[in-house]
């Protein structure tokens, strides 16, 4: 996912989300397995956060007629839950955070949360809490 991402770059989610949409199309490259998968990623990279709300920090990007934008009760717990792995392996800082945050929010993944931290704060800085920031 990390390469998927490298050449946007404005390093930020909206970005990334936008950066996946003609890889959603490429049925050449993709299976359709991959492609859903890349469907979520890019869905959990398009929910409008809104830190003001503790009590529903996430939002609907866009809402149009009965359809909207993912949020995190969309995703079931019990499916969100092995992905600890995969979201904490993630290397770039602005792209493994909004997973962090998902499964904390809505798995209720106590590593998650310990581990979100440091990465949103390295996301919003501009670091990587894998490196060194000045």
């Amino acid at each position: 996912m990390d390469q998927l991402v490298a050449p946007v770059a404005a390093k930020e989610c909206y970005a990334y989300a936008t950066e996946l949409t003609p890889q959603l199309n490429d049925t050449e490259r993709w299976s359709e397995a991959q492609r859903e998968a890349l469907h979520f990623v890019q869905a959990v990279l398009m929910m409008g956060l809104r830190p003001d709300e503790t009590a529903e920090p996430y939002h609907s990007m866009w809402q149009i007629d009965a359809s909207r934008s993912a949020l995190p009760v969309d995703f079931p717990r019990e499916w969100l839950t092995p992905l600890l792995p995969w979201a904490t392996a993630l290397r770039d800082a602005e792209l493994r955070a909004p997973f962090l945050d998902l499964l904390w929010v809505q798995a209720r993944a106590y590593p998650a949360a310990r581990d979100a931290v440091p990465v949103m704060t390295a996301a919003g800085s501009g670091c990587d809490v894998r490196a060194p920031c000045a």
